[in-house]
C-alpha cells in the first residue's frame, strides 16, 4: 500500500494523520519511507500547480475522482461537448500532461488579455487529443490568435468528423 493511500484510507477513517505516519514509518525500510514521501512531495508538487493555474475562476473545468481505480485521487479537465455533441467528456490531467496545462493558460491569456484563460482548459484538452473542437465551439468574438491556438491543434474537422 502507497504511504498516501494509506494516509488517506486510515484518516477518512477516523485516525490521526501523524499516529498513520508514524505506523507506516515502523512497519517500512528507510527506503521505502523515504521512496513514498518523495511521491507524495511530487504529488503535493503537482496539486500546486494545477491550482496555480487555475486560481483565476477556472476551477469548474476539474473534476476528481478517490474511489476504486481512481486512488488516491485522479484529476481531469472537463471537455463537453468541445469535440462531439451529446458527450460528457474529460481529459486526464497527470503529472506527465501538467506543462500542457500550464502553457494551455500562458498562450490563451496571451493570445486574448483577460478572457483568454477561460478558454485555456479547451485548449489543454485539444492539445492532448491533437484534435480541433468541432466547428461551433469556435466564437466569432475570439480574436484571431486564439482562434490560431486552437486550429494548430490538429487537422480541419468535417461534419462527419464532429458527428
Amino acid at each position: 500500500m502507497s504511504f498516501l493511500k494509506c494516509i488517506v484510507d486510515n484518516c477518512t477513517n477516523g485516525s490521526e494523520p501523524l499516529d498513520v505516519v508514524f505506523g507506516f514509518c515502523k512497519k517500512h525500510t528507510i527506503e521505502k519511507v523515504e521512496s513514498e514521501a518523495s511521491k507524495l512531495i511530487d504529488q503535493y508538487s503537482f496539486l500546486m500547480r494545477v491550482f496555480k493555474a487555475t486560481e483565476f475562476g477556472n476551477g469548474d473545468c476539474l473534476f476528481w475522482r478517490t474511489d476504486e481505480e481512481y486512488a488516491p485521487l485522479s484529476i481531469f479537465v472537463n471537455c463537453n461537448d468541445l469535440f462531439y455533441w451529446g458527450t460528457a467528456d474529460a481529459e486526464d490531467l497527470t503529472q506527465d500532461n501538467i506543462s500542457v496545462f500550464e502553457q494551455a493558460f500562458a498562450d490563451a491569456e496571451k493570445a486574448w488579455p483577460h478572457f483568454g484563460h477561460i478558454y485555456a482548459p479547451s485548449l489543454f484538452c485539444c492539445r492532448v487529443r491533437k484534435m480541433r473542437p468541432q466547428h461551433c465551439c469556435y466564437s466569432k468574438d475570439w480574436p484571431d490568435k486564439l482562434k490560431k491556438l486552437f486550429d494548430e491543434c490538429g487537422p480541419e474537422r468535417t461534419a462527419i468528423d464532429c458527428g
